[in-house]
């Protein structure tokens, strides 16, 4: 599996499906290079399947051509892989990549499940996650945060990207503006590691910092946020 610095959590209920049932569903269509698409199981712990989805996209590269001394497009196909988990203990799906190819990965699962799921997005409010923070002795600062609708005085009004100076300040706009907040990042410690973090209220999550191909921190993260849900 290859994690990226972009995730993106959606809640996902399968018929009451077990792992080894959920498993055996996404084996049945593994990928094979005659198919040139399908899903590989990556690792599986008690409750989570860490898994990919391959296929094949075509694209256009440029190539120089040295009978013209110029530039031309040519057709390839290139392979493109979809990291992702589900896990039943919280009922999640973590998808490892941009919100666009999400999509893709989330109408295959609807194939191969027969359409017998239901996903849908994780709102992340900034409150909930304080709670949640403190709950798990978390040490954190919050760094900006983005308001929608945002109204100053009545002389300025939009959707503004705040960057704060103060925690007492960050405390004073999720009090006020806590249902138009749209993103805010944070500097979060887990485990004496520190991660520069941004939240997005649909559920995604973009991590600043440079990570290493492991599980770990994604089920630090995945615990707290989900934890007691």
């Amino acid at each position: 599996m290859r994690l990226s610095s972009s995730m993106l959590f959606k809640t996902i209920e399968i018929n009451g499906q077990s792992l080894t049932e959920i498993i055996s569903c996404l084996k049945a269509k593994q990928y094979s290079p005659l198919t040139n698409e399908g899903f590989s199981i990556d690792e599986v712990s008690d409750k989570t399947v860490y898994a990919n989805y391959i296929y094949e996209s075509p694209t256009l590269i440029s190539t120089f051509d040295e009978n013209i001394l110029g530039y031309k497009k040519e057709k390839t196909v290139i392979k493109i892989l979809i990291s992702f988990s589900i896990d039943i203990s919280h009922n999640v799906l973590t998808i490892f990549t941009s919100s666009q190819k999400s999509h893709r990965l989330i109408t295959e699962l609807g194939k191969v499940f027969n359409f017998k799921l239901s996903i849908s997005d994780v709102k992340l409010s900034p409150k909930t996650l304080i709670l949640k923070l403190k709950e798990n002795n978390i040490n954190f600062d919050f760094k900006s945060i983005k308001v929608d609708d945002f109204n100053f005085e009545n002389k300025y009004i939009g959707s503004y990207l705040i960057k704060i100076f103060e925690q007492s300040s960050a405390n004073e706009l999720i009090s006020r503006y806590s249902d138009k907040i749209s993103f805010f990042t944070a500097n979060i410690e887990l485990h004496n590691e520190h991660y520069a973090i941004g939240f997005f209220n649909n559920g995604k999550i973009r991590i600043y910092n440079k990570l290493e191909d492991n599980y770990e921190f994604v089920e630090q993260l995945k615990n707290i946020i989900f934890k007691g849900d």
